[in-house]
């Protein structure tokens, strides 16, 4: 009630007007306050008729509380690849409600995607799951999960129309351009010299457009030529496309021959241009040519045709004829880095000299034969017959590892027949 009297007539009296909070999502309503007649001893005022004060109060009710309502997610992360947020109901349903997750994006899964709720469960926030898909770009993605309601037996306040509260999904991208070099028999065990072994190229993200990848080698016997094809010259360059850049592209690896007897360590690079691929750094390939030579000494008794050694020599003492024998001496595979002395010796000098007793093969002659002479020398025995062994060892040497001077001895058997 409002009371006035003759000196407060005209102090004006405020009236204040309250909504009370609900749980039904009613919307905006308008509504009336009645001021009732005025009760007065004064006729003027005793006889005016009730007034009304039309009042509109605003609905504070959503269809869902969604907590949070925001995600930061990271692709194939671990720990931050997914993430959950819940649902409930804002207010009671006078019957069953479905609510439909739905993600804006391939980018971001939802798990479950429907959720039920009833007059009994309609405040219990139910769990959603969400999930970052790995996808083939480089660039992270805010995708809106919205939530909409597709079963429902209270039309009044959740028809299947109402609005609904989203969640915003930020992914951060776990993909940087770059190279996907997979060669896993070549770095293993390498290439045979002479031989083949083929590996893959391909890019890690899908380009902004065409990208060319260069490949070059540090070393010349085994040249960059992404074919293997030393028939149509070298191919050196691999070429990908927004459509192609997941296809891996085969590499052949050809290795050439050389004389010596090392394995060659080699690196292939790879260097990228074009689109977003210009400042990615190269790829390197390190892998090993196994050599399919043998360093060594190989003697051959009968000049002229080296590499074959035949039956003994046979020398006789105070023979202007056959108190020699000759015979020749190789290397079997190129020395690297300078000569080698092979050092000659009789296993007895009283029965048989050699010369010369030392012979020098460099890089250019290791396989250029070297003549070495046996001759037997005359002593007072008579009727016997003598087998002397004559050794051939590294006894200098440039390359210590091809031919260190423990490498096995070489021997050549002669026999020496008495006067």
């Amino acid at each position: 009630a409002l009371d006035f009297t003759t000196t407060t007539w005209n102090t004006a009296q405020t009236v204040t007007v309250t909504g009370v909070d609900d749980s039904v999502p009613d919307g905006t309503q308008t509504w009336d306050v009645d001021l009732g007649a005025p009760t007065s001893a004064d006729g003027n005022y005793s006889g005016l008729a009730a007034r009304t004060v039309s009042v509109t109060t605003a609905d504070d009710d959503t269809g869902l509380a969604v907590n949070p309502t925001t995600l930061m997610l990271t692709e194939q992360d671990a720990s931050a690849g997914s993430g959950t947020y819940t649902v409930a109901l804002a207010t009671l349903p006078s019957g069953p409600v479905t609510v439909t997750a739905t993600s804006g994006d391939a980018a971001v899964t939802v798990s479950p995607g429907t959720l039920t709720y009833s007059a009994t469960t309609w405040n219990t926030a139910q769990t959603v799951t969400a999930t970052a898909v790995a996808d083939a770009n480089p660039t992270g993605e805010t995708v809106v999960v919205t939530h909409a309601v597709s079963g429902t037996a209270d039309t009044t306040s959740y028809p299947t129309t109402l609005s609904l509260t989203a969640a915003d999904v930020t992914v951060t991208d776990d993909d940087a351009p770059g190279l996907v070099v997979s060669a896993t028999d070549l770095t293993t065990t390498g290439v045979p010299e002479g031989g083949t072994v083929t590996y893959t190229v391909r890019l890690n993200t899908q380009p902004t457009g065409p990208v060319t990848v260069s490949v070059s080698s540090n070393n010349a016997d085994v040249p960059a030529d992404v074919d293997g094809d030393v028939s149509n010259g070298a191919q050196t360059t691999l070429t990908f496309t927004t459509a192609s850049w997941e296809t891996a592209q085969a590499v052949t690896v050809r290795a050439g021959e050389d004389a010596d007897a090392v394995n060659d360590a080699v690196t292939w690079t790879h260097d990228p241009s074009g689109a977003d691929y210009e400042t990615v750094a190269n790829a390197e390939l390190a892998f090993t040519v196994n050599d399919d030579e043998t360093a060594g000494i190989k003697v051959d008794t009968a000049p002229g045709t080296v590499g074959v050694q035949t039956g003994n020599l046979v020398v006789t003492e105070e023979d202007a004829t056959l108190g020699q024998a000759a015979y020749t001496v190789v290397l079997t595979a190129q020395p690297v880095g300078g000569a080698v002395t092979v050092g000659v010796a009789s296993g007895d000098a009283t029965e048989v000299t050699v010369a010369p007793a030392a012979l020098v093969f460099s890089p250019t002659n290791w396989n250029t034969a070297v003549t070495v002479t046996a001759t037997a020398v005359a002593d007072a025995d008579q009727g016997d017959r003598e087998t002397v062994m004559v050794s051939h060892t590294v006894s200098g040497t440039a390359d210590t590892t091809s031919y260190p001077t423990t490498l096995a001895a070489v021997t050549v058997t002669v026999q020496v027949r008495d006067d």
